[in-house]
Formats: structure tokens, C-alpha cells, sequence
């Protein structure tokens, strides 16, 4: 997805109060896997926007700082992962 250049993929995460998995974990080995470079949800060069949220809560939905109109991808929990692996691959596959 570009002519060399890394892509940069947004990551919200949840202020971490009761986490059911290790996020910063899951999205380390997704970036590896997928090849992205992860980076705050606010940066301008993001190509899309993963919430990673530590249980099905899901407080960072509760308020869009950025109001970003990217493809966003929600993980509430490590049951998510396969999915937003499957996700980001697509997306940054493209058409």
C-alpha cells in the first residue's frame, strides 16, 4: 500500500483498569505479522484506526477525540485479534 514507505496504522488503547489480555502485546505481534507501524490514534498520517480495548467495556468509545473518518477496527478482548489480523490484511492489501 505505497511505493516503499511505511504504513501507519492509529491505536487507541483503553486506559488499561481491568485488562483481560495484553494489548500492547497484541498489537506488537500484529504489526510484526501484518507489517504496519503502529502509532497514536491522533498522528495525521494514519491510514486507519484500531481502539484496542482491554475487556468488552469498551471505554474508548465512549469519546472520539479525534473524530477521524479512517476505517476503524474495535478489539474489545484477545478474541479479536484473529479478526483484526484478518482486518488490517485486507485493508492494507487493498482492492
Amino acid at each position: 500500500m505505497g511505493c516503499g514507505r511505511e504504513v501507519l496504522i492509529g491505536v487507541r488503547y483503553c486506559g488499561g483498569c481491568n485488562p483481560s489480555y495484553d494489548r500492547t502485546e497484541a498489537v506488537e505481534a500484529l504489526a510484526r505479522e501484518i507489517g504496519f507501524k503502529p502509532v497514536r490514534y491522533d498522528n495525521p498520517g494514519i491510514v486507519a484506526l484500531v481502539v484496542v480495548c482491554g475487556c468488552p467495556t469498551s471505554c474508548p468509545l465512549e469519546k472520539d477525540e479525534r473524530g477521524t473518518s479512517c476505517p476503524t477496527f474495535v478489539m474489545r478482548g484477545e478474541e479479536d485479534v484473529a479478526e483484526a489480523r484478518n482486518w488490517l490484511a485486507a485493508l492494507l492489501r487493498g482492492p
